[in-house]
């Protein structure tokens, strides 16, 4: 097996440590840039080293990268003052909405022969109750947010929860890199819920290198699972 490798690979790393440390410093400028640069540089990873080029992959980076974008004036810190941080937030989270949506086709395109409906039934119950959990926790006895708002937040919840869901459709148990995805979309999950704990807390600054990791480690893995499951 060929592993996928190159300059792009290096480059996302370093700005993925520059982005954390950014983060755990209070480096805006750093912070914005390496964050506006990351999903870019992962696109081209993607496009250098696929054999087959799934648009969906791309489409779902493209709309993470605007996704990060906008979100950054969601952290007033950055000083990004051209639009406002109501309409950042509302078109990020759609903007992932996108990304979610896009991986979700990606992974049923590439479903595997060896699933168990019966599991995968258990296993989709099993996210939905985390993700009722998820909102009745951190969503629905939030104070301060109207009940449009808290729709949004559903439907990004339940987005992100089936994109997880959908890798595991990938999986076949006698291949160890059809986990990978999975794994990434487990960490994407990890950093929702570090942002949520933030929020909720009025900690964000505390939780937000630690989401920004896991939400880097996530992205990579999703994409150097595809582009393992594509040489082996």
């Amino acid at each position: 097996m060929n592993t996928p490798g190159g300059i792009m690979i290096i480059t996302y790393v370093l700005l993925s440590i520059m982005n954390v440390w950014a983060a755990f410093d209070r480096k805006w400028i750093p912070f914005c840039v390496s964050k506006s640069m990351l999903m870019p540089v992962l696109i081209g990873v993607y496009l250098q080293k696929s054999i087959s080029v799934i648009p969906w992959v791309v489409l779902a980076l493209l709309f993470a990268w605007l996704g990060d974008v906008l979100l950054l004036r969601g952290d007033k810190s950055a000083r990004i003052s051209f639009y406002s941080t109501r309409y950042a937030f509302t078109c990020g989270g759609f903007a992932f909405i996108m990304c979610h949506l896009f991986y979700i086709l990606t992974f049923c395109q590439l479903t595997t022969s060896f699933i168990d409906w019966k599991l995968s039934a258990v296993v989709f119950l099993a996210y939905i109750l985390i993700g009722k959990l998820f909102y009745t926790r951190f969503v629905q006895n939030s104070f301060g947010l109207d009940i449009s708002t808290k729709i949004g937040i559903g439907v990004y919840i339940f987005a992100l929860l089936m994109m997880s869901f959908s890798s595991t459709l990938i999986v076949s148990p006698h291949e160890s890199i059809t986990y990978i995805p999975f794994v990434g979309s487990l960490f994407f999950m990890l950093s929702d819920f570090l942002l949520a704990i933030g929020c909720k807390t009025n900690h964000a600054f505390r939780y937000r290198p630690w989401a920004m990791a896991s939400y880097l480690t996530a992205q990579f893995l999703i994409i150097w699972g595809l582009l393992l499951m594509e040489v082996n």
